[in-house]
């Protein structure tokens, strides 16, 4: 997303990031809704596995690489580091992609809501953090 981008590329406004968080959020869950037998989160949600289509004015996003758990271990929630066991809020990966899409100067109060959100996905307490529907509808009400 905001990696290799080129020179020739004009940076993605706040409307443009927030389209984009939206859609990410609504694949998110659609695979945990889809799938909740699997209790498998993304676990490889990053910005290089975010395909992005501009539209004229307008971005349209699709996550891809729904796969397995990074083998490296800085990319683990700490739960499952430390019990070696996956729970189905255990997205770790959608705070450090949201990292990357927070960095801009529009939208502050947005902003603000958004890490509100990222930083109750990361609660240790994997029971205490909200599920992606939930997420997703606070994200839609921004």
């Amino acid at each position: 997303m905001l990696e290799n981008r080129g020179d020739d590329r004009v940076p993605l406004n706040w409307a443009a990031r927030l389209s984009i968080i939206r859609d990410i959020a609504k694949g998110m869950a659609f695979l945990h809704q889809s799938l909740p037998s699997h209790k498998v989160p993304h676990a490889n949600l990053k910005s290089s596995n975010v395909l992005i289509h501009r539209d004229g004015q307008s971005y349209h996003s699709k996550l891809t690489d729904y796969g397995f758990l990074p083998l490296l271990p800085s990319r683990k929630s700490s739960e499952r580091l430390a019990v070696g066991r996956m729970v189905v809020n255990n997205d770790w990966s959608t705070d450090i992609l949201d990292e990357e899409i927070l960095d801009s100067r529009e939208g502050h109060g947005e902003m603000l809501k958004l890490t509100e959100i990222a930083l109750q996905c990361t609660d240790m307490a994997p029971e205490k953090r909200p599920g992606m529907s939930e997420v997703l509808g606070r994200i839609e009400e921004i």
